[in-house]
């Protein structure tokens, strides 16, 4: 079993962006929500290291796992009653923010 230290950490990154994202849309575009951006962009470094484990982590996924990917984003400040379609769009999200920055790797 691989664990899901990486992909959960993936997780949260990609739904806090997209929190980030949703909030600062919701009235137009403004200077001042550059603000609200860095902090879940802060959080990209973090997210990235390890991204190689993802698919593995994935494929080893297991269903005491993917609760614990529920859960975590019913901790989320936020309130929906789709918490495991966020969690595994969050999830597909950040496997191909990987596969984007594996590919830009490559020379």
């Amino acid at each position: 079993m691989a664990g899901i230290k990486e992909t959960k950490e993936l997780m949260l990154f990609s739904i806090g962006l997209a929190e980030a994202i949703d909030s600062v849309t919701q009235d137009g575009w403004q200077l001042k929500d550059i603000f609200t951006l860095i902090p879940p962009l802060s959080k990209l470094p973090g997210a990235i290291i390890g991204i190689e484990d993802v698919p593995e982590e994935i494929a080893d996924l297991d269903e005491a796992e993917r609760a614990e990917l529920v859960e975590a984003i019913k901790e989320l400040d936020f309130v929906s009653n789709n918490s495991e379609a966020i969690a595994e769009q969050a999830i597909r999200v950040g496997v191909e923010l990987g596969n984007l920055i594996q590919l830009m790797r490559k020379d």
